[in-house]
C-alpha cells in the first residue's frame, strides 16, 4: 500500500511539472512552489524530483533559492510573536541557498533568506552573521543592510542606523531614512489613538516619534500611498495637526479620490478650527472619495465643524448619527450627547438642551453611573440659562439651578463645598444687598465643611474668602454687629494679606 501511494505520488509530482516548467526558470519556481508545500510527506520522492529539475537551472541562483523557500515557507501574523509554518524543511532549504551562492557568490537574496530561517529559530547572531554576509557579497544591494538594521534595531539602535547609513557610500540617491521609517513603522502598528491608550507602552509611542522623525527626512516622491496614510496618520495620532495636514494634502495631490488623505486633511483642519477648509474636506470625504466607509469619527468631526460654524442644526444631525452608530464607542456617544446638548444651549434653546440633559441624567440613574458631575453639568446649564434671561423669567430658571445644588449636596455630601458655594453665590441674585441674609447658612456651612476637611489649596481659599467676605459684608452692614464682622474681615487677611476691602474696614489702609 505504501509503494503504491509513492507511484501515485511521483505520477502526481511529475503531472505538476508541465512542459513550460521544464524551461522556463520562473515556471520552474511556481511549479516547484507548489510540488513542495503538497507533497511535503513523501521526502524520498519530492527530494529526488526536485534535485533532478534544479539541474536543468542550475546557472539560476533566483531559482535554488525560489526552492529554499518553498522548503522553509512560513509567515507571522501581524501583531503576533510566533511563526506559522507551511513547511519546515532547514536541511533543504540550506542545501539549495548554498547551491545559490556556489552558482553566484553576489546574489544577496540567498544570503537574506539563511538569515530569516535563523530568526525564525530565534538566533539573532547567526541571522545577523548571515546578513552581514549578504552585505559584503554586494555592498550596493540594499536588501542585506535592510534586512541587518532591521534585525539590530532593537538590540543595538547605533549599529543599525550606522550600518543601513553606510548603504549611501555605495547607492548616494537610496532613500535611507525612508526604509528607517518602515521599520519603526512596523514597530508601532498601530491606526487609532484608541489603540495607543489600551496599549499604555511608551516604546509604542516612542516609535511613532521615530517613525515620523525618520519620514520627515524622507523624500516625498519616494514614498509610496501606504507610507504617506502612515506618515499623516501617526503625527495625526501624536497631535501634530498641522504636520499631518501637510502630509495629507501633499497624498491628496497625488491620489485626490483617496478616502484617507482626505480623512485626515478634514480631522486635521477640524482640530486647528480651520472649519471652511475642513467642510470641503468633509464634502470630498463623503462624497467624492474612491471606496470610503465612513467612521463614527468622521460624523463627530462633521459636527464639531458645523458647531464652529454656527450651523446647529447640521451639528446636532451629525452628533445624532454619532450617537446611533453600531460602531461608536460608548463614551465617543456620550460626548456626541453633550454636543448636541451644548448646540441647543447654542442656539438659545435652553428648554431642549435641560429637557435631554435630564434625558441623559435618567439613564446614569437606571445604569446606576449617575454622579455628583451629572449635577455639577445641570447646575451650570440652569445658570447659563438664567443669564440670558430678565426679570421675573430669569429669577425661576436661578430657582431651578438652587435646587438642583439643594439635591446635589444632599445626595454627596462628600463634595459639598461646591454646592454651598454655588448657592451662596445664587443667593445674592434673591438678596443683592443681603438685607435678609439669605446665604448666611451657606457661608457657614461652607466654612464648616472646608475646615473640617482641612484643605488649602487655591479653590478652598477661593471659597473660603468669598464666605468670609458675605459674613463680613452681613455682620458689619446689615446688621451693624461691627465685632462679630470685624472678626471675618481678620480672616480674610490671613488668606489674602493685601485685601484692599478688609484692610479698609479694619482701619489698615
Amino acid at each position: 500500500m505504501k509503494k503504491l501511494r509513492l507511484i501515485f505520488a511521483a505520477a502526481a509530482i511529475s503531472a505538476a511539472m508541465g512542459a513550460q516548467a521544464q524551461s522556463d526558470p520562473k515556471a520552474a519556481i511556481a511549479a516547484l512552489d507548489t510540488i513542495i508545500r503538497k507533497h511535503a510527506n513523501y521526502k524520498n520522492v519530492v527530494d529526488p524530483f526536485v534535485e533532478t529539475v534544479y539541474g536543468k537551472f542550475r546557472k539560476h541562483p533566483d531559482v535554488a533559492t525560489a526552492i529554499a523557500k518553498a522548503y522553509y515557507k512560513f509567515y507571522r501574523p501581524a501583531g503576533q510573536p510566533y511563526y506559522t509554518y507551511v513547511t519546515r524543511d532547514s536541511a533543504n532549504a540550506y542545501k539549495y541557498i548554498n547551491f545559490a551562492i556556489e552558482e553566484e557568490p553576489g546574489y544577496v537574496p540567498a544570503y537574506v533568506f539563511g538569515g530569516d530561517i535563523q530568526v525564525t529559530m530565534g538566533d539573532t547572531l547567526a541571522a545577523l552573521d548571515w546578513y552581514r554576509r549578504a552585505i559584503a557579497a554586494d555592498k550596493a544591494n540594499p536588501a542585506g543592510y535592510i534586512a541587518y538594521a532591521d534585525l539590530q534595531l532593537d538590540r543595538d539602535s547605533v549599529a543599525a542606523v550606522t550600518t543601513l547609513m553606510g548603504l549611501r557610500d555605495y547607492r548616494p540617491g537610496y532613500p535611507v531614512e525612508l526604509a528607517m521609517g518602515r521599520m519603526f513603522m512596523r514597530r508601532a502598528n498601530v491606526r487609532s489613538a484608541e489603540e495607543i491608550d489600551a496599549a499604555r507602552n511608551a516604546q509604542t509611542k516612542l516609535n511613532l516619534y521615530r517613525t515620523v522623525d525618520a519620514l520627515d527626512a524622507a523624500e516625498r516622491d519616494s514614498m509610496t500611498i501606504d507610507d504617506l496614510r502612515t506618515y499623516s496618520m501617526y503625527h495625526y495620532l501624536l497631535g501634530n495637526y498641522d504636520k499631518s495636514l501637510d502630509v495629507a494634502l501633499y497624498g491628496h495631490g497625488r491620489k485626490e479620490r483617496d478616502a484617507a488623505f482626505n480623512r485626515l486633511a478634514f480631522w486635521s483642519y477640524t482640530n486647528l478650527a480651520k472649519f471652511d477648509e475642513a467642510l470641503a474636506f468633509a464634502d470630498l470625504l463623503f462624497n467624492k472619495s474612491d471606496s470610503a466607509v465612513l467612521d463614527p469619527q468622521d460624523y463627530f468631526y462633521y459636527g464639531i465643524v458645523y458647531s464652529g460654524k454656527k450651523r446647529y442644526d447640521e451639528a446636532i444631525a451629525m452628533f445624532g448619527e454619532v450617537v446611533a452608530h453600531e460602531k461608536a464607542a460608548e463614551k465617543m456617544k456620550a460626548t456626541a450627547q453633550d454636543q448636541i446638548i451644548n448646540a441647543y444651549k447654542q442656539k438659545g434653546d435652553f428648554d431642549t438642551a435641560i429637557a435631554r440633559f435630564k434625558a441623559n441624567m435618567a439613564a446614569h440613574e437606571r445604569d446606576s453611573t449617575i454622579s455628583a458631575y451629572d449635577y455639577y453639568q445641570l447646575g451650570g446649564i440652569y445658570i447659563e440659562y438664567a443669564n440670558s434671561l430678565k426679570g421675573d423669567t430669569a429669577l425661576a430658571v436661578w430657582q431651578k439651578a438652587d435646587s438642583v445644588y439643594a439635591v446635589m449636596a444632599d445626595k454627596y455630601p462628600a463634595n459639598a463645598d461646591y454646592p454651598l458655594y454655588m448657592r451662596l453665590q445664587i443667593s445674592n441674585v434673591f438678596d443683592p444687598e443681603s438685607e435678609q441674609g439669605l446665604g448666611v447658612p451657606f457661608a457657614e456651612k461652607l466654612i464648616a465643611f472646608i475646615q473640617a476637611q482641612g484643605t488649602n489649596d487655591k479653590a478652598a481659599q477661593e471659597k473660603l474668602l468669598m464666605a468670609y467676605r458675605y459674613l463680613g459684608y452681613y455682620y458689619t452692614f446689615v446688621l451693624e454687629r461691627r465685632a462679630r464682622g470685624r472678626v471675618y474681615w481678620q480672616k480674610i487677611l490671613e488668606i489674602d494679606p493685601e485685601n484692599a476691602a478688609a484692610k479698609q474696614v479694619l482701619g489698615l489702609g
